[in-house]
C-alpha cells in the first residue's frame, strides 16, 4: 500500500513538470522523434534547413541552445556530429545545467538536426527550440562557470572559516558555517563533474550531489538557529523533512525517483526562511538597524531568492539563468560577516573591561569593605541591644529582689521609733534617735536609686510616651552618682516643665552615654552643664563638658563603628556611633562642638508637639 501511494505521488509529480513536452511549433524547425523510448533513454529530435542557411548568411552568428538540465545535447549537419554537451549513452554527463555552443562558421552544411536525451521522465521537457543570436551567448557562465568557481570558492571557505572561527564563537556554530560550505561545495562539483573529472554516472553524481545541497542547507539553518534567527520547532521540522528527503535521493532506482527526493525540502526551505527573514527585519525596524542584522538579512535574502529562482527555472517557469551559486556563496559570506561582527563586540567588551579592570576592582573592593562596616555595624547594634535588654531584665530582677529587703527594714522603722520613744534614759534615747535618722536617710536613698534603675531600664513602662527631662536626667544622675567624684561640678538647667514624647529607654541610653563620655573627658575634675529649653517646636539640649576637646583631625570620626581616641581597653568606639543611630531612629539630630583643651558640647534636637499637662508623667 506504501508502495503504491509512493509510485502515485512519483506519477503526480511528473506529471506536474510537464514531462515529454515539446516545444510549439514553429517554421524553421519539424520535430522528427517526440521523446522516443530508446534504450532506457528518452529522446527528443528536430531538425531545421532555415537555420542552416542562415547560419551560412551570417557566420559571425551564433546558435543558442536552450537548457535543459542533466540531459545530453548533440548537434549535427547533413549527419555529421559537430557539437555534444556530454555523450548521448548518459555514461558521463558535463554539466547539469550546460548546452552546447556553436558559431555558425562550424554549420557547414543543408540540414542541422538537434538530438536531446534524457535518462528521465521529470527532465524530459523541451520548452523551445535553438535560435539564432548576434552575441556570444553567456548561458554557460552562468549555468557552468560560475558552479565552477561556486565549487572552489566554498570549499576554500570551508577551510578559511575552519582556521579564523575555531575557538573564536560556539562549537555549535563553528562546524555549523563549515559543513555547510564544504557540503554545498560538494553539490557545485557535481554538477559540473567534467570539469573536476569526476567520472561517476550520472545517477550516483545526483544522490551526492543533492544529498550533499540539502544536508548543507540544513547546515545553515542549524548555523541560523545557533544565533538564535530560528526556533527549534523550525529545525525540528526541517530536521525531519531533510532526513525523508536524503533517504528518497540515496534510496532511488532512477533518476526520476532521486529528483522527487529532491524537489521535496525546496517549499520548507523557503517558508521557514522567508518567515525568518520577515523577524529579523521587522525586529530591525522595531528597535535598530545594526550591521550584524543587516548582514543576517543579507544572508538570508540572498538564500531565498536564488532558492526561489532556482525552482522556477528548473520548472520552466522563467526562462532565465540559474543563480544558486551566487546566491549561496553570498549566503555564506554574508553569514560568516554577520558572526565576524558578533565578534568584534565580545572582543571590545573584552578590552573594556580589561582596560577597566583596575577600576572595577576598585570599585568592588570599595563596595565589600562598605557592606563589611556596615554588617560590623549591624552586628554591634544586635550585640548592644541584647547586652542592653539583658541589662534592663537583670537590673529589673536585682532592682526588684534589693525592694522586698529593704520593705522589710522600712516596716519595722515605725515600731522602733515607738519603742525608742519609751526608753526612759534620755541620753540613750537621743542616740537611738540619731541612729534611727541616719536609717532613715541610707533607706531613702537607695529607694531613689532603685527608682532610677527602674526609670532607666524602662521596665513595666510604656515605650512611647511623654515625660519632663529634668526628673529622666536626674535619675540618671542619681545612678552615675559614684563616678561624679568631688571635683566634678554638675550644672542642670533645664526649662521648667520641659518634656519630649518619645521612647524613654532609648533617650536614657542616649543621655547616660554623653553623660559617661563627658566625665572621661574631664578625668575627675571640671564642670558638667546639662541645658535645656524649647524654641517654637523645636526642643533643644547641650551635654557640655570642660575635658579636653576633640581635635579637628577626628571631629569627623566619632560616630564611625569601633573609633575611639580613648586608651585601648577604655572604650569600644562604638558608643557615639550607638547615639547617634538611636537620635535618628527617634527622630532627633545630634551636633558637636569642640576645641582641643577647651571641652566639648554635644547638642540634641528633638521636634516638639503641644502636649496636654495630664498625659505628662514623670519619668
Amino acid at each position: 500500500m506504501i508502495s503504491d501511494l509512493f509510485h502515485t505521488i512519483l506519477a503526480w509529480f511528473i506529471a506536474i513538470s510537464g514531462a515529454f513536452s515539446v516545444p510549439p511549433a514553429d517554421d524553421h524547425w519539424h520535430i522528427t522523434r517526440a521523446w522516443e523510448p530508446q534504450d532506457g533513454l528518452y529522446v527528443f529530435e528536430s531538425q531545421s534547413n532555415d537555420l542552416a542557411r542562415q547560419c551560412q548568411a551570417d557566420p559571425s552568428a551564433y546558435l543558442s541552445f536552450p537548457q535543459i538540465i542533466q540531459t545530453t545535447q548533440t548537434v549535427r549537419v547533413d549527419g555529421v556530429k559537430i557539437a555534444t554537451h556530454g555523450n548521448e549513452t548518459l555514461t558521463e554527463i558535463r554539466s547539469y545545467f550546460g548546452a552546447p555552443l556553436i558559431s555558425c562558421e562550424e554549420v557547414k552544411g543543408q540540414t542541422l538536426t538537434w538530438r536531446v536525451t534524457s535518462a528521465g521522465q521529470y527532465f524530459a521537457s523541451v520548452t523551445q527550440y535553438p535560435t539564432l543570436v548576434q552575441k556570444l551567448p553567456l548561458d554557460n557562465f552562468y549555468n557552468e562557470t560560475l558552479n565552477i568557481i561556486a565549487g572552489g570558492t566554498l570549499l576554500i571557505l570551508a577551510v578559511f572559516f575552519f582556521v579564523i572561527f575555531y575557538k573564536k564563537v560556539a562549537m555549535c556554530l563553528y562546524l555549523s558555517l563549515c559543513a555547510a560550505c564544504a557540503l554545498m561545495a560538494v553539490y557545485f562539483m557535481t554538477t559540473t563533474s567534467y570539469y573536476y573529472t569526476l567520472e561517476l554516472p550520472m545517477l550516483t553524481l545526483h544522490k551526492i550531489g543533492d544529498c550533499g545541497l540539502w544536508l548543507g542547507g540544513y547546515c545553515y539553518f542549524m548555523g541560523l538557529r545557533c544565533v538564535g534567527v530560528i526556533g527549534n520547532k523550525a529545525l525540528g521540522l526541517y530536521t525531519g523533512v531533510i532526513i525523508i528527503s536524503c533517504l528518497i535521493i540515496v534510496l532511488s532506482t532512477n533518476l526520476d525517483v532521486a529528483q522527487l527526493g529532491t524537489a521535496v525540502p525546496f517549499i520548507f526551505t523557503l517558508v521557514l526562511l522567508s518567515y525568518a527573514l520577515y523577524r529579523v527585519i521587522r525586529a530591525s525596524i522595531q528597535s535598530q538597524w545594526s550591521l550584524n542584522n543587516i548582514f543576517m538579512i543579507l544572508s538570508m535574502g540572498f538564500f531565498v531568492f536564488t532558492t526561489f529562482n532556482d525552482i522556477l527555472v528548473v520548472e520552466g517557469v522563467i526562462d532565465n539563468h540559474m543563480l544558486l551559486s551566487i546566491g549561496f556563496v553570498a549566503a555564506l559570506i554574508f553569514f560568516a560577516f554577520s558572526i565576524h561582527i558578533q565578534i568584534l563586540q565580545t572582543y571590545s567588551e573584552r578590552d573594556y573591561l580589561r582596560a577597566h579592570l583596575q577600576d572595577e576592582v576598585e570599585r568592588k573592593t570599595a563596595d565589600l569593605e562598605q557592606t563589611m562596616l556596615e554588617l560590623k555595624a549591624t552586628q554591634s547594634d544586635l550585640v548592644q541591644a541584647e547586652k542592653l535588654a539583658s541589662l534592663g531584665t537583670l537590673s529589673a530582677g536585682i532592682a526588684h529582689e534589693i525592694n522586698n529587703s529593704l520593705n522589710f527594714v522600712n516596716g519595722s522603722i515605725k515600731p522602733l521609733m515607738n519603742m525608742i520613744d519609751h526608753i526612759d534614759d534620755e541620753g540613750r534615747r537621743e542616740k537611738a534617735g540619731k541612729l534611727l535618722d541616719a536609717m532613715n536617710e541610707g533607706m531613702r536613698l537607695t529607694l531613689d536609686i532603685i527608682n532610677s534603675l527602674r526609670n532607666y531600664t524602662g521596665i513595666n513602662q510604656a515605650k512611647t510616651k511623654t515625660f519632663h527631662i529634668d526628673a529622666v536626667i536626674k535619675d540618671i544622675l542619681t545612678l552615675l552618682k559614684s563616678r561624679l567624684s568631688t571635683g566634678i561640678n554638675v550644672e542642670l538647667d533645664i526649662e521648667q516643665g520641659l518634656t519630649l514624647n518619645t521612647d524613654v529607654v532609648v533617650f536614657n541610653q542616649i543621655i547616660m552615654n554623653l553623660i559617661t563620655n563627658a566625665i572621661d573627658a574631664m578625668g575627675g575634675d571640671g564642670t558638667l552643664r546639662i541645658t535645656g529649653k524649647k524654641h517654637d517646636t523645636t526642643l533643644i539640649l547641650t551635654v557640655e563638658d570642660t575635658g579636653c576637646g576633640i581635635t579637628e583631625e577626628v571631629i569627623h570620626n566619632i560616630y564611625d563603628p569601633f573609633f575611639t581616641t580613648k586608651e585601648v581597653g577604655k572604650g569600644t568606639g562604638i558608643g557615639l556611633y550607638i547615639v547617634r543611630k538611636e537620635i535618628e531612629r527617634i527622630g532627633g539630630q545630634i551636633a558637636v562642638h569642640s576645641t582641643r583643651g577647651e571641652g566639648a558640647c554635644f547638642t540634641l534636637t528633638f521636634a516638639t508637639s503641644p502636649m496636654a499637662q495630664d498625659d505628662v508623667t514623670s519619668g
